[in-house]
């Protein structure tokens, strides 16, 4: 056998066996002894056999150690890539264990976001129709209470102009009492000796209708910002709505006597009316006119009382009281 086919190095290489380094020097040793022995003279032929078979039986075990060694590193090859397949299958596996678990608490998460976002629009809807029922109500009060505060001017409409109508026909009686000439009226002293006469004046009479004109008026107008501001809010809720305001009709208020000549003399001295009016039946229609002068100024009802007490003689005092009262507003 040749040295180069002993030190041949045409093997497979292995991660795993002998060391690649160890095995060439031990086969150099091997081919330098082979060529010693080819180069010595032979002793015999026995001698040769002998060192052909060691030979045969060296490079025999280096065949069947290079053949381990491929076995070896085929099987630690096949080793290693099971593992290696095992480790990435349990990877795959958690990795999709992990999505799977993702992709359900996402799907969970916007399940309740949704959820959360139905119940909202809900409640804001509910709120929405109550607020609107709410809204409804109030625009339906709003017009009942602006109907309400219109019918019932028009009914304080009605009876102030009754009272005027009423207090016309009183003066008209008053005038046609008095004479036509001298147009006096007595009042009888305390006792009933001494009488004072004194012109019944016609302009008064008219002053105070203008007088009870502009009772009329201030009543009314006490009652016109109410539904003034009564409107406006029907308006803002109307608006607010989209509806066109309905027009609430106001009653027609008398106008306001505005010469201060005709006030000057409505409010002159209670004396001097008291003067001009008599005793008994006729008396109390000036009665009625004082009192109403001396309430319409502010005067006490208790002073108005005790005055009409001291110079006149009414059978009636306390209603005639409870009427120019309650038409002055106290």
């Amino acid at each position: 056998m040749e040295r180069r086919f002993i030190e041949r190095t045409d093997f497979s290489a292995a991660r795993r066996g002998y060391d690649p380094d160890e095995v060439d020097r031990h086969l150099r040793e091997i081919a330098e002894a082979a060529e010693r022995a080819a180069a010595a003279p032979s002793p015999g032929e026995s001698l040769g056999s002998v060192a052909a078979e060691q030979v045969r039986a060296i490079v025999e075990a280096a065949e069947n150690s290079a053949s381990d060694i491929e076995l070896t590193a085929r099987a630690e090859m096949d080793k290693l890539t099971a593992d290696a397949r095992r480790e990435a299958e349990q990877t795959r596996s958690a990795a999709e264990a992990d999505a799977l678990e993702t992709r359900t608490n996402a799907e969970s998460e916007a399940a309740g976001h949704v959820q959360g976002v139905q119940d909202a629009t809900s409640t804001m809807t509910a709120k929405a129709e109550t607020i609107d029922s709410e809204l409804e109500g109030l625009v339906t009060n709003l017009r009942s209470t602006v109907g309400d505060l219109t019918e019932r001017l028009r009914r304080e409409a009605e009876d102030l102009t009754g009272q005027l109508e009423e207090l016309r026909e009183g003066l008209s009686d008053i005038r046609a009492a008095a004479p036509p000439s001298s147009s006096t009226t007595s009042v009888g002293s305390a006792g009933g000796a001494a009488t004072t006469t004194s012109p019944v004046d016609d302009d008064l009479l008219e002053d105070l209708e203008e007088e009870d004109a502009e009772l009329a008026y201030e009543a009314a107008t006490e009652e016109e910002p109410e539904l003034a501001e009564a409107e406006a809010e029907l308006a803002e809720d109307e608006l607010a709505e989209g509806e066109p305001v309905a027009a609430v009709d106001q009653p027609t208020l008398a106008e306001p006597v505005e010469d201060e000549e005709l006030l000057e003399e409505v409010e002159e001295p209670a004396e001097e009316v008291e003067a001009r009016a008599g005793p008994g039946g006729e008396g109390s229609e000036g009665a009625r006119l004082i009192a109403l002068n001396m309430a319409l100024n502010g005067t006490p009802r208790d002073e108005t009382a005790r005055y009409l007490e001291e110079n006149f003689n009414l059978p009636d005092q306390d209603s005639i009281l409870d009427e120019v009262y309650a038409r002055a507003g106290g």
